[in-house]
């Protein structure tokens, strides 16, 4: 069961801390100050958490993956990201979640493209699975709908 937060003293950094929710506050030197602040702390703990944004759609986030690339990465390599991540949500139906995405989704489009060679269709594979990663990295979903999609090969 977990302690009841309440501040205590750090000698070597000469300010008092708490710990709240598994985070770590610092709460100035100030022993007044630092009970004030410790207060203000739980009051907010306990006000209802705002609800999360709206699930994000898949478009969305091979959008934002593509702006990303654009500013970041090689002409060349942005358009390889484009090509395939147009052609895969060209695939889906419009403004499908991210929520309702599925490994079977990339495989599917994948296997529907009768003219591309193996190597081919790992690497669009792997551009779809680089823009989830991406999106994961940088907390925009917490997880990839598509993580552990077997690549063509």
């Amino acid at each position: 069961m977990p302690r009841t937060p309440k501040p205590w003293f750090r000698a070597d950094r000469q300010s008092y801390f708490v710990t709240i929710e598994g985070t770590r506050h610092n709460l100035g030197s100030d022993q007044e100050e630092a009970e004030r602040q410790f207060h203000e702390l739980m009051a907010r703990r306990s006000q209802p958490v705002i609800p999360a944004a709206a699930e994000p759609t898949v478009a969305e986030i091979l959008d934002a993956f593509l702006e990303w690339c654009e500013k970041h990465r090689e002409p060349r390599t942005y358009e390889f990201y484009l090509e395939h991540l147009q052609s895969f949500l060209d695939s889906l139906e419009s403004g499908i979640l991210v929520a309702a995405l599925k490994p079977f989704h990339v495989v599917r489009w994948s296997d529907s493209r009768d003219t591309w060679g193996a190597n081919r269709k790992r690497g669009a594979i792997t551009a779809v699975l680089r823009a989830f990663n991406w999106a994961t990295k940088l907390g925009m979903i917490d997880r990839s709908p598509v993580a552990g999609t077997e690549k063509a090969g």
